[in-house]
This record gives C-alpha cells, sequence and structure tokens, in this order.
C-alpha cells in the first residue's frame, strides 16, 4: 500500500511499536471444575463481523486457567488481529479495538481472545485508535492478501510477516488530533448510511403497498372501500380460470447422466428464483431426448410457480422448457386472464400463500391449494392498464434503489478515502511541538461529500414517457442542426447519442438509458432504436442512412414533441439543453465522442471514489474503455480534458458506473422486475 507521509513523521516496523504480543486461549467448557481455572470471555473471529454494534457481547463463556488470564487479560486500548480463519471473499487480518464498552459488559468477567487472534498491545506513544485504524486501512487496501497461506475455505495470516509491515506516525498530540478528525468524519459518515439504510426499508414497504393497491383495485379506481372490489371486478378461483398442471421428471434416479446435455432447456427451481419475478431466458442445464421423453416442454408464456423449499417464486417462461414436478405451470385464457397480472399477484400473496402449506417438515404446497386460491379479476383492459400502473411505480422504485446502493457503495469508498487522507497527513494540518498537548478542531467542510439521502439522479420527468422525452431531445439536436446549415453535415446518431448522455449525466434529465462502454462511447443503442421506431412511427423524425451509421430528418409532428418536452422540463433544464446542443452545434462526430467519453470515464472514477489525476481520467477513457479508442490520438484527449475543465464540464460522480457491455451468449440471461418513497 503506498502511503506518500509527511516527511517529519516517523516510519517504523509494526514490531517496534509493539510492548506486548501473545495469542489466545479456548480453554474448557463452563462445566469444567477445577480450582485453577476460572470464567472468562473468550472473544472469537465470529465477533468481528458485528463489532460495532455488539462489541464482543457474544463471546463465549469458558473456563480458562488463572495464569493464562493474567497473562491475556485484555486491557482498554488492546488491539485483537484476526490470525486464522477468513476465505475467498474474505481474507483474514481484520482488526478489533478493545475498549470500556468492551470490558465494562459483565465487567466482574474478564475477556480474553481464543487462539485464532492475536493480542497486541502498542508502546507509550503510540495511540492504539490511530494503530488500528491504519491497519483497517492497510486492510481495506487489498495488500493484506500478500500476507496470508492457507486452502481455499480457511487462510491464515503470516503473523511475522505482517508485523513487519511498515506504520507511518507523527507526534502523539498529531495523533490524537487524526483519530478526533476521523472519528468526526467516520459519525458524519455513519448517520448518512443510517438513513440510506433507512430509505430502503421505505421502498420495500412502498413496492408491498403497491402490489397491495393494484390488487384491490386502488391504482385504477377512486374512492374504493376498504375489502371490496371495484364495480365490474370480480372474485375468482384460479382452477376455473387457469390450467394449473405440475412439472414432469418421473425418471430414477434424476441424476441419470443420459437424461441431460441436448436441446431442450430445463428450468430448476434456482432459475426461477433468479428471474426475480421476471422473464426467463437463461438455464444451467438441458434435457436430452430421453430426458424430454419423461418431462414435459411447456410453451414460452407459461407461468411458473415453485411449490416446495422456497414457495411461491415465480417467473414466466421466455423461451420453451421443461422444468420438474417441483414447479407448477400455470397457463390461462389472455382474453380473460393475462400471466403478466397473475404474476405480479403471486408476488403480492407470497407470503399468504406460504401460510397455506401444511405444517411437515418441509413445507410444500400442491395444485389443489393453488387451484382454490381466489384472484381479484377484472375486466381484461384494465388488467393491462393495471400492469403498467404497477411497472411504473416500481421502475421508479428500482432506480432510486439503484442510487442508494451507489450511495452506499460511495460511502465506504469515502471511508477508504478519509482514512488514506489521513495516514498522508491531508486531514489535519498542524504545527505545535511535541511536547504540547492539541485537541483538533475539525472543519465541518471535510464531510461535505458525504451523501446522506440522494437526490434522484438523474431526474425522472413525470408526464412524458423515458421514449418521447429521448425523441424530444434528439429532435431539438435536429432542430438547431437545420436550422446552421454550415454544421448540418456534423450531425449524425452517434454525436445525438453522445449529447444524449451528457443530457441524462451532466443535466441529470432521465431518458431510460442504461450507458455501456461501446467503442463509440458511452451508448444505449437497444434504446436509441426503441425512440428511433417510435419518432419515425409517430412523425417526429426518420432516420437517413449514410455511407457510415445514419443521421436523422425532421418529419411534420417533429415542433410537437418539441413543445412538448419543452412543457416537461423545468425552464432551466429546457434552457440547459439547448445551450449544451448550441455548444456542440460546431463539434464532429469524433469530438463529440471524446468529450463524452472523458466524462464518463472521469465519473465513472468519482464514483469509485477516487480523486483521479488527468493521466487517470484520460486512462479510463482511452486505453480501459476500447481498442477502438486507441485509434484516436491521445492528445485529442488531452486538449478535450483541458477544454471540459475551462468550460464547466465536470462530473460530480452521480448517476450510475458506465460499464463494458456484457457478451451475449447462447443463454444470455434477462431478468425481469419485481417489486422492487411515495410515488401513488
Amino acid at each position: 500500500m503506498k502511503i506518500d507521509r509527511p516527511k517529519k513523521w516517523q516510519n517504523e516496523p509494526l514490531e517496534q511499536l509493539l510492548e506486548f504480543v501473545t495469542g489466545g486461549d479456548w480453554g474448557k467448557d463452563p462445566s469444567f471444575n477445577d480450582p485453577d481455572f476460572d470464567l472468562a470471555y473468550c472473544i472469537r473471529g465470529s465477533e468481528i463481523k458485528n463489532w460495532e454494534a455488539e462489541k464482543g457481547q457474544t463471546a463465549s463463556l469458558r473456563k480458562i486457567k488463572k495464569s493464562s488470564i493474567a497473562t491475556r487479560k485484555l486491557k482498554a486500548g488492546d488491539i485483537l488481529v484476526e490470525i486464522s480463519g477468513g476465505g475467498p471473499e474474505q481474507p483474514v487480518g481484520r482488526t478489533v479495538l478493545i475498549d470500556k464498552t468492551v470490558l465494562n459488559f459483565e465487567s466482574q468477567v474478564p475477556k480474553i481472545c481464543t487462539n485464532f487472534l492475536r493480542l497486541i498491545r502498542p508502546i507509550k506513544g503510540i495511540n492504539s485508535k490511530y494503530l488500528n485504524l491504519y491497519l483497517k486501512l492497510f486492510y481495506y487496501s487489498g495488500d493484506i492478501v500478500n500476507y496470508q497461506a492457507g486452502s481455499n475455505n480457511l487462510r491464515n495470516l503470516k503473523f511475522p510477516d505482517f508485523i513487519k509491515i511498515q506504520i507511518p506516525y507523527p507526534s502523539a498530540p498529531e495523533q490524537e488530533a487524526i483519530v478526533s478528525k476521523i472519528e468526526e468524519l467516520f459519525s458524519e459518515l455513519d448517520k448518512g448510511i443510517e438513513n440510506l439504510l433507512i430509505a430502503q426499508q421505505q421502498l420495500k414497504i412502498y413496492r408491498q403497498s403497491v402490489l397491495k393497491w393494484a390488487f384491490e383495485g386502488k391504482l385504477t379506481n377512486k374512492n374504493v372501500k376498504e375489502g371490496e372490489l371495484p364495480k365490474r371486478w370480480k372474485r375468482e378461483k384460479l382452477g376455473e380460470i387457469c390450467n394449473i398442471r405440475r412439472g414432469k421428471s418421473r425418471h430414477r434416479p434424476r441424476n441419470e447422466p443420459s437424461l441431460y446435455g441436448g436441446n431442450y432447456p430445463f428450468i430448476q427451481t434456482g432459475d426461477i428464483r433468479d428471474a426475480n419475478g421476471g422473464y426467463i431466458f437463461s438455464y444451467s442445464q438441458t434435457y436430452s431426448e430421453k430426458g424430454l421423453q419423461q418431462s414435459k416442454l411447456w410453451k414460452k408464456g407459461t407461468l411458473c410457480i415453485t411449490i416446495a423449499a422456497n414457495i411461491g417464486e415465480t417467473a414466466i417462461l421466455g423461451i420453451d422448457a421443461c422444468f420438474p414436478d417441483s414447479v407448477v405451470g400455470l397457463v390461462s385464457d389472455e382474453n380473460i386472464l393475462l400471466n403478466k397480472y397473475t404474476n405480479y399477484f403471486f408476488i403480492s400473496f407470497k407470503s399468504k400463500l406460504d401460510e397455506l402449506a401444511p405444517a411437515t417438515a418441509q413445507k410444500n404446497i400442491n395444485v389443489e391449494i393453488l387451484e382454490k386460491v381466489e384472484i381479484p379479476l377484472p375486466p381484461i383492459e384494465e388488467q393491462q392498464i393495471i400492469i403498467e400502473a404497477i411497472e411504473n411505480r416500481l421502475s421508479v422504485a428500482d432506480k432510486l434503489e439503484e442510487s442508494i446502493s451507489q450511495s452506499l457503495q460511495q460511502a465506504e469508498a469515502l471511508r477508504q478515502s478519509i482514512l488514506k487522507k489521513a495516514f498522508e497527513g491531508k486531514l489535519v494540518k498542524l504545527n505545535v511541538p511535541a511536547s504540547t498537548p492539541v485537541k483538533a478542531t475539525p472543519k465541518k467542510s471535510e464531510a461535505k461529500s458525504i451523501l446522506l439521502i440522494p437526490e434522484e439522479f438523474p431526474r425522472i420527468i413525470p408526464g412524458i414517457a423515458a421514449t418521447d422525452l429521448h425523441a424530444g431531445v434528439i429532435s431539438m439536436i435536429i432542430d438547431a442542426h437545420e436550422k446552421s446549415p454550415d454544421h448540418l453535415s456534423k450531425m449524425n446518431h452517434v454525436k445525438c447519442e453522445k449529447i444524449v448522455h451528457l443530457v441524462e449525466n451532466m443535466i441529470g434529465i432521465s431518458l431510460g438509458r442504461e450507458p455501456v462502454k461501446d467503442a463509440a462511447g458511452p451508448d444505449d443503442y437497444s434504446h436509441l432504436k426503441k425512440v428511433e421506431h417510435r419518432a419515425n412511427m409517430a412523425g417526429y423524425f426518420k432516420t437517413q442512412d449514410l455511407s457510415v451509421g445514419h443521421t436523422y430528418q425532421s418529419m411534420r409532428g417533429m415542433n410537437k414533441i418539441i413543445d412538448k418536452t419543452k412543457a416537461a422540463l423545468t425552464e432551466k433544464e429546457y434552457k440547459n439543453v439547448s445551450d449544451l446542443i448550441n455548444i456542440f452545434l460546431k463539434f464532429d462526430m469524433e469530438h463529440a465522442e471524446v468529450i463524452a467519453t472523458l466524462y464518463a470515464g472521469w465519473n465513472n472514477l468519482l464514483i469509485q471514489g477516487k480523486t483521479p489525476t488527468d493521466d487517470e481520467v484520460i486512462k479510463e477513457s482511452r486505453e480501459d474503455w476500447s481498442s477502438r479508442k486507441l485509434t484516436i490520438d491521445r492528445q485529442k484527449f488531452v486538449k478535450a480534458l483541458a477544454w471540459m475543465k475551462q468550460h464547466n464540464f465536470i462530473p460530480e460522480g452521480k448517476g450510475k458506473l458506465v460499464v463494458k457491455k456484457e457478451k451475449k451468449g447462447k443463454k444470455a440471461a434477462t431478468k425481469g422486475r419485481v417489486g422492487k418513497i411515495k410515488i401513488k
């Protein structure tokens, strides 16, 4: 781990900063009877996970030899280092600090650590909190993996090597000031994380409420009385309006190799769970001809419901497929009951369905139970409206949850950034004699970048569909170019997509895109194709082929969508979009591509909690973007980045990461959306 410590700081191996090191003890069962043994709480590696909340209060009570307790009894300021445990996803080497809260829990009982931990006690002049925070930064950095050995399932810390790591440290007063500053910033950060977690819980409740309202008729009808259905609605037993049958897998043993490896997708309960209430296109197993003979091939569109283990998981087949008898297939007349409507009903009904399962060792339900389930049944056209209403609301909730998840990731990245800054002497500036005690006077400004409850970014514009709004922005681009004949030849679909990316990610107007690292920059061409189709059908604009790619030409209805876009946006938003388009008028495709890609790459690094240099921004946007970017002279990126700084095209680390597009394989997965604050 590279730390640029101030020159006046000391730098010593960890072992030189410790006055006492010892291993732990596990002793005997509490019932063991021997006058030379006494009770003690043994802190284990399992206590580390929830240390901040529990402070070791789940430690195991054991009988430990009195002489061992005398040697190993923990004191305030001791640090425990995990020396055995971990695994592929969690390296060994975590640390915790022993403080008065730990020792005050049943204070009459001494505390020690087990032999899976190592006790280290700093020398006088080394602040235990300071040292523990540095060891945490070392762990977060990932360098800890160089100090571990062992199998995949159990890792051991190479402790003799570990205690040779270099520790940078200033005078004791400066250590105290740095710790005080870190604690203040971490406190602000923790408050923000707490608010984010509360918001996550609110979203969960909101999703449940949306589905409840939907099947009470409250999304599509006003003044619905509690416990009553709207007019024209009725309750029907599923068995009377659907064909419900169990899947088939008659052959025993089920794992007979000859059943598998053919061309017939075989869907299992895990595939249904992974579809997350949406459509199933991916699968992990196939049946052979022999396998098909003892099963059944269900048609695309069948609703699948798990009836054993995880009861009530649902998904709709996006392909013809087989499934076993632990899954039920539900097929309905789409003129009476839409499968999507039924799917959302079962998502809302899942907890009640679980209650219907007989109380046996392993809960399961059967076809008879499902056939008796009553579903609220509105007219078919209202079912479609309900589906759209659910999906619109859950889509907004999805975006909010994604924003919250990104904010939580940013919070953890910020925590590491605070620590690194602290141990490089950049968090607290003190110029005092080492003998003078100093109390830190931290500034609130250090915590300004902490995001508490995230703003919605980019903002979802009410009253207009994302495809129409996207078409409206492209129409504004076309209109500006057609009114400037000198620049019309510079317009094509790539340049438009780059302007659109900045409208979404710099101005902050959601257009429904999911951009990826494409050869031509940050793009979502599948979404663009939908917008182009919509624009052509509605008479806004049409595509016109070029020798490479295509451009756009206005149609009679273009002014109509521009007016609709202007009405949907705020006055400031509309002006910002217009100003952005005017700035880009003179740019050719490559220039627009370079700027938009630099913006996306720079924003990626900020989202990841980094403070990138110009070279790092260019590397992310050129060398690490795609091989095609290497055909563009690097100096063009250098000049474009300087222009962006001059004209305030500077990202703020908002929105989503633009990542490389997943390669489509034979079994590409497409997950649907489920009940994923208040937006009713």
